[in-house]
Formats: structure tokens, sequence, C-alpha cells
């Protein structure tokens, strides 16, 4: 996630420790270099920043919209879920989009660390290319 220069990174209250031994020691040290917080309430969290002018994407399986036919050069929140439950239905009604990553050979689904590579590298890529 730092490597493509995110601002930080929220998770919900069922997710992982952020402070346990091992979150911190597969980080590598970036731990301490990306802003990281624990949320009890997302969905407020969401709305906060939707409502300070970021357009939200949520990424879901089903969707009919690849994630790179989104400009993804505004300010931009990205809800990813896990793999057994995905994004609550109460943040998804609160995306502005929702995108899926196309899979071939009927694979079912990516785990979240794999999405979020593949969309954050996309995001960088935009804005990347915007700026030359």
């Amino acid at each position: 996630s730092t490597a493509t220069d995110i601002d930080g990174l929220w998770l919900s209250a069922d997710s992982v420790d952020l402070y346990h031994p091992k979150v911190v020691r597969a980080s590598a040290g970036v731990w301490f270099k990306l802003p990281m917080a624990t949320s009890e309430n997302l969905k407020a969290e969401v709305l906060k920043l939707q409502n300070q002018g970021l357009q939200i994407v949520a990424t879901v399986p089903n969707s009919t919209i690849n994630y790179w036919q989104i400009d993804l050069r505004k300010p931009t929140l990205i809800v990813l879920g896990n793999e057994g439950s995905g994004i609550s239905q109460d943040l998804l009604e609160l995306a502005d989009y929702s995108v899926k990553i196309p899979l071939a050979n009927e694979v079912e689904s990516l785990n979240v660390a794999v999405c979020t590579a593949i969309i954050l590298y996309e995001v960088q890529r935009q804005r990347q290319s915007q700026s030359n």
C-alpha cells in the first residue's frame, strides 16, 4: 500500500489486529509509515469522507464495470471486502461505483491483498499518467 502512495488504511473492527506482532513483522517496516486505524463504525467514516468530496469505489465480483474504467485520479476511497463475506450491504449502498477485477478460467475470487495491489497500482498508473 505504501508503494502506491496512499494516504491511509481503515479496517473494520472485525478485521485483523493491526498491532499483532505478526502483522507488524509482515509489513517489513512499512507499518510505521502508513497511517492505519480500526473503525467501530466504518459506515460513518465512509460517509464522512464522501461528504468531503471523495468518490467511493467498492470492489464486487458481479459488477459490470472493470476497475480500470473508473477515473481514479480523483480523491478516492476504495472499499474492499474479504473473500468470505465481501462488503457489507450498508457500505455497498454508499458506493458511487462498484467495480470488478475480471477473472478467467472459472476463478471465483482473489484474496483481499491481491485485489488491493491490483486496484492500487491502477490508481497509481492513472495518477502518474495524468502528471506526465
